[in-house]
């Protein structure tokens, strides 16, 4: 999560706004040539090749915050950055199990009565509404 740390906190933000990322009049995305890649403690680069090349390098999506007043494209299983518009808008951090619900409509006092794990996929799918309680 090293990575949404760097991202801004305003609306529209993602990979492509942190250093070392051009973006052509085409929307493709580049490596700046006159920068040097950042790579973290851990050796991995701060922006994984992946991020450059997803969608023929024209995704907006790795590592994107949604805004407040922006509609959740998809609430997805697996709450990784990397390929969706999942990060907090003022945190960095992905949105929550809970918060997921809430982007559902899922009242707050519902409780998940499921572990972790099953939340996820119950939150994702929805069609388990049954799961929740009261």
């Amino acid at each position: 999560m090293i990575t949404s740390c760097r991202i801004p906190k305003k609306k529209g933000t993602c990979f492509r706004d942190l250093p070392g990322v051009l973006v052509g009049t085409d929307n493709k995305v580049e490596w700046d040539p006159d920068m040097e890649r950042v790579y973290l403690v851990s050796g991995k680069p701060l922006i994984p090749d992946y991020a450059m090349s997803f969608v023929n390098e024209t995704s907006s999506k790795p590592f994107a915050r949604l805004w407040w007043d922006e509609t959740v494209p998809t609430v997805v299983t697996r709450a990784k950055p990397h390929n969706q518009v999942i990060l907090h808008p003022e945190q960095d951090r992905v949105f929550t199990i809970g918060e997921n619900a809430r982007l559902q409509g899922i009242p707050d006092f519902y409780k998940l009565c499921r572990q972790v794990k099953e939340q996820v996929c119950n939150i994702s799918f929805h069609h388990d509404v049954h799961y929740f309680q009261p």
